[in-house]
């Protein structure tokens, strides 16, 4: 017989420590301004919260390096995925984790399904060494750190299997398409939702709100996938 292991957490905060594992037949029951910290990462749900097993919390002293961007040198990982997430989320770090990046720089760095990392503008609590962010959206994420507002740990375009050109981006309106093949395009938010699809080489972008999207454009030969940046 499987053994089952419920954690209940109501109205409270617990701390959890450097890693945490939930089984196969377990799972954490959050309530509404209830609170976990696992090793300095605090999730704070705005509403009842699940967390199913199997899942894996678990933080690394290794930066996420793209480039010439980094992030600090603490980066937490959920494996497979913490989905639908909404509320605060506290992020503690050191000041020698901070890998040369100003303190008054730093953003939150969200890794979504796509392997795609979205930043958010944190409050930052330089005295207590806190990043907090409320998202009032739901998020799905794999992973979370912090980096410079001067930098962005995803490269502009992911895939490429032939000659493609976008522009521009960021955008506030459209994003124009070249290439030498047709291409079905769909764009997705970084919870890997489908937002709107087009077979026209002049998307319209309009009416979607500011934030990050992935641009998949598919041909009889390859889908090739980028970064799309909608901002006002």
């Amino acid at each position: 017989m499987k053994r089952i292991i419920i954690i209940l957490i109501f109205n409270t905060s617990i701390l959890i420590g450097q890693k945490l594992s939930v089984g196969n037949d377990s799972y954490i029951f959050m309530s509404e301004n209830s609170s976990i910290s696992i090793d300095g990462l605090q999730l704070s749900p705005n509403s009842n919260y699940l967390i199913n097993g199997p899942s894996e919390f678990d933080s690394s002293p290794e930066a996420i390096i793209t480039g010439d961007n980094s992030s600090i040198n603490r980066v937490y990982y959920i494996s497979p995925l913490l989905t639908d997430f909404s509320g605060l989320i506290n992020f503690k770090y050191e000041d020698d984790e901070l890998n040369g990046i100003m303190e008054s720089d730093l953003v939150l760095e969200i890794k979504d399904v796509n392997d795609v990392w979205a930043n958010v503008t944190p409050l930052i609590d330089e005295n207590n060494n806190i990043l907090t962010y409320d998202f009032s959206d739901f998020i799905s994420f794999t992973a979370i750190t912090a980096s410079s507002q001067n930098g962005t740990l995803t490269i502009e375009q992911v895939a490429s299997d032939s000659f493609i050109k976008l522009y521009p981006n960021p955008t506030s309106n459209f994003i124009h398409i070249e290439s030498n093949l047709n291409y079905r395009s769909s764009i997705y938010n970084t919870a890997g939702q489908l937002i709107l699809e087009s077979d026209s080489n002049r998307i319209n972008v309009i009416n979607l709100p500011d934030g990050i999207y992935l641009l998949h454009l598919k041909s009889d030969q390859n889908t090739s996938v980028f970064k799309i940046i909608k901002k006002k």
